[in-house]
């Protein structure tokens, strides 16, 4: 029994890969930047680059599996809040969002992982649209993989074309 189980363990057990995910964070501390939005004139906004490349993300060896940024904004509670509410948009280079602000957490699930795959880094903007709210910190956070390493075909037939002569031995052994 112990011999059949070898073989079905060599037979299986060797064809495939796996990897682990691993999570990298970047986070831009904006000290509170108050942000104000019109629909009269020029819109405050700020730019900034999230980098994963000083946590430990390598382009050539890892891939981006999936990210979001994470916005804590505060609202300053003003007067005439009831009659005018806030609104931004972040620019993260391939989504643009828009939203109404509150206070607390804002998190937006970034799409497109093509450019911050290849480079880890990411350019950011967040422009007050209308209102005015405070900008705390934001923060990126990344899950990447290693990127599988290619096996040449016939070797993995191999070794199951071997299990399988290891079971068909086991079996014959047995009977």
């Amino acid at each position: 029994m112990r011999k059949l189980l070898f073989a079905i363990v060599l037979a299986f057990g060797t064809v495939g890969a796996a990897s682990a995910s691993v999570i990298y964070t970047d986070t831009y501390d904006a000290g509170g930047i108050k942000m104000n939005g019109s629909l009269f004139g020029a819109d405050d906004s700020v730019s900034w680059q999230f980098n994963i490349l000083g946590d430990g993300y390598n382009p050539a060896s890892q891939e981006i599996t999936a990210a979001a940024v994470e916005l804590n904004l505060r609202d300053d509670h003003g007067w005439f809040e009831w009659l005018i509410p806030e609104f931004a948009i972040l620019d993260t280079g391939t989504n643009i969002f828009s939203w109404e602000v509150d206070t607390g957490t804002s998190n937006f699930i970034v799409n497109s992982l093509m450019t911050l795959s290849d480079t880890g880094l990411m350019d950011v903007t967040l422009t007050a649209t209308l209102g005015d709210f405070y900008l705390d910190t934001a923060t990126l956070i990344v899950a990447a993989t290693d990127r599988a390493v290619p096996v040449p075909e016939p070797t993995p037939l191999a070794l199951m074309g071997l299990g399988l002569l290891g079971l068909a031995y086991a079996r014959r052994r047995r009977a």
